[in-house]
């Protein structure tokens, strides 16, 4: 038997298959896409929803620290976070104290501009005794810083043997913000000094802006 090309079938052909030409034309390319444009650097994040700077909140706590959120939140539960600040305090006294004390204040206003100023008070009260010297961070509802000036009834305590702290709450006496609200100040704060006090009492407040307006 003769040999075949197609598989061993007897009787067949060889048989060559056309092979597939080669293409012919320009071959259509699809262009890869340009890269995009870098991205800037991120945008700084904002001082504060009311604009301010937290400059004032180192000196009682370290910022985005859990001691800080705590604080500003028992604060902006109060209603508190128009008005910002930080007071320097001496007093102290036996059975009755006496106090004064000087702020540097940032407040808000209606129309959405800041104004800085400043405060001074005296203050007494009672009961308790020691002496003691703190700073502290001073929040309000105040829209104007002309309406800090005034009397206030004040409700606080301290407790200093070494190192302690002092919180204290004040009411305005006939002061209203321009919404009708009632002005009202708290202060916490941090010092050094011996003294053991509970109070209520009254102040005469003195304020004044360090801008124009």
């Amino acid at each position: 038997m003769k040999p075949t090309g197609l598989g061993g079938i007897p009787g067949g052909r060889n048989v060559t298959l056309p092979s597939t030409p080669p293409p012919t034309g320009r071959l259509n390319t699809v262009p890869l896409p340009k890269p995009g444009p870098k991205p800037g650097p991120k945008p700084k994040a904002e001082a504060d929803k009311n604009g301010f700077q937290r400059t004032t909140d180192s000196f009682v706590s370290t910022p985005g620290g859990f001691k800080e959120k705590l604080v500003g939140a028992a604060f902006g539960a109060l209603g508190m976070d128009n008005c910002r600040g930080a007071c320097a305090t001496l007093g102290g006294g036996f059975f009755v104290s006496a106090e004064g004390s000087a702020c540097i204040v940032m407040t808000k206003r209606p129309d959405g501009s800041v104004d800085r100023g400043w405060t001074r008070s005296i203050g007494v009260g009672g009961a308790g005794f020691g002496f003691s010297g703190d700073i502290s961070k001073l929040r309000s509802n105040a829209d104007d810083i002309g309406e800090f000036a005034g009397y206030g009834r004040d409700v606080g305590a301290s407790v200093f043997s070494g190192v302690g702290g002092t919180i204290n709450h004040e009411h305005a006496i006939g002061t209203y913000k321009s919404q009708g609200e009632q002005v009202h100040t708290l202060e916490m704060g941090i010092g050094v000094g011996l003294e053991y006090e509970g109070y209520a009492g009254v102040n005469q407040t003195w304020s004044g802006t360090f801008s124009p307006g």
